[in-house]
C-alpha cells in the first residue's frame, strides 16, 4: 500500500504543478506564495493537506478553483494512466481517493 501512496503522491505533486502552471507562471507563483504565507502549506505538503489546498484555490479563484481542481484531477489520472470520469459533486480530494483505490486494484 505504501507503493500506491508514494506513486499517487508523486503523480499528484506533478499534476498540481502542471495545473497551476496552466494559469501562467505568475498566477502559479502567487497561489504558491499565498498558500505558504496565509495557510502554511508548501507545494510538497499538499498531498497531506489537500483540503487546505482546495481552500486556497477557492479563496484565490472563487468558483474558478473548482475548474483548477478538475484540471489537476485530469492531470493526475493521466499521469497514473487511469480513465478520468467527471463527477459534478466531487472535489479534488474525492478524485485523489478514487485514484488511490484504482491504482491499488491494478496491483
Amino acid at each position: 500500500m505504501a507503493d500506491v501512496e508514494n506513486q499517487v503522491r508523486e503523480a499528484l505533486l506533478e499534476a498540481i504543478d502542471e495545473g497551476l502552471l496552466a494559469l501562467g507562471p505568475d498566477a502559479s507563483n502567487v497561489i504558491r506564495y499565498y498558500a505558504e504565507g496565509s495557510y502554511r502549506v508548501k507545494l510538497e505538503d499538499v498531498p497531506d493537506k489537500l483540503e487546505i489546498f482546495c481552500n486556497v484555490l477557492k479563496a484565490m479563484l472563487g468558483t474558478g478553483g473548482r475548474v483548477v481542481e478538475e484540471v489537476i484531477a485530469r492531470n493526475l489520472y493521466n499521469r497514473l494512466t487511469l480513465d478520468f470520469t467527471k463527477h459534478d459533486d466531487w472535489r479534488l480530494v474525492d478524485y485523489v481517493q478514487n485514484a488511490k483505490k484504482l491504482v491499488s486494484e491494478r496491483k
